[in-house]
């Protein structure tokens, strides 16, 4: 049971004492300082503020107090969220936001993750904005990451509430239309393509499929694909062997050959 230390300092009286707190996802003790109140007829000796400083301390040593986080918010986001989503995100989920990540950390400076406010997420989120003429998808994405990083550390009493939710996303560039080869296009590309090449920019041309869908970086797409009475294929998952099941229903759905 720690009592803390009493003193004069100016018209104030200080306490000094040993604070819980949490870096880098530890516990640790830091001494910390704070004022007790000012020096009056009232309060003139230590023992006059003693029960002040009791009133500090109980919480402590009755073991009732939650350590605090001291950490910044880019130290959260590098050393325990982006890890935390490796482990149990999709790859996919787990590389946007890698790529919000180094939008967001030029812009943090020392933000401390316990002192976020919404407005510090608005500059934040105006800072990443006027960096660069993005996409308002983009915006809505740097929004996303953050107050699912908030919401994770509210969920380990971390922080007492999530500052993003209120925050408002930035104006970005309208989504422009997809681009796509037109079927001259991809018989042209085509001719100039060697096998095997020119059959998998064929079946990309033709199916619609995604990368990892026919192959490439993954289970290529084969003959036991193809269900022959009904002529039609069926899309290989994409995440086959890592344990996750597909993103999203169109992703298991068949396709017409």
């Amino acid at each position: 049971m720690q009592r803390g230390h009493i003193y004069r300092k100016g018209s104030n009286w200080m306490l000094q004492y040993w604070q819980p707190t949490i870096e880098n996802g530890k516990v640790v003790k830091r001494r910390v300082a704070v004022i007790l109140t000012n020096y009056s007829d009232q309060y003139r000796t230590e023992s006059s503020v003693r029960s002040l400083a009791e009133a500090i301390l109980a919480p402590i040593n009755t073991r009732q107090a939650r350590p605090q986080s001291t950490q910044t918010v880019a130290a959260y986001l590098e050393h325990l969220y982006l890890p935390h989503c490796l482990q149990n995100k999709r790859p996919s989920t787990y590389k946007g936001y890698s790529d919000m990540w180094k939008l967001v950390q030029p812009h943090l400076n020392g933000l401390q993750l316990r002192n976020t406010r919404t407005s510090d997420v608005d500059r934040l989120m105006r800072a990443v904005a006027d960096e660069k003429q993005r996409a308002h998808t983009t915006h809505r994405n740097v929004k996303s990451f953050l107050s699912g990083a908030f919401r994770y550390a509210k969920r380990n009493d971390l922080i007492a509430d999530n500052p993003v939710r209120d925050s408002v996303v930035p104006r970005g560039k309208p989504m422009g239309d997809t681009a796509a080869y037109t079927l001259q296009e991809i018989q042209q590309i085509l001719a100039a393509l060697p096998e095997p090449a020119r059959t998998v920019v064929l079946v990309a041309g033709l199916t619609g499929l995604r990368k990892s869908e026919i192959g490439v970086g993954g289970p290529p797409i084969g003959y036991q694909d193809a269900d022959q009475p009904r002529c039609r294929a069926c899309a290989s998952d994409c995440s086959e062997g890592t344990g996750w099941a597909q993103k999203t229903c169109a992703r298991g759905k068949r396709l017409h050959l």
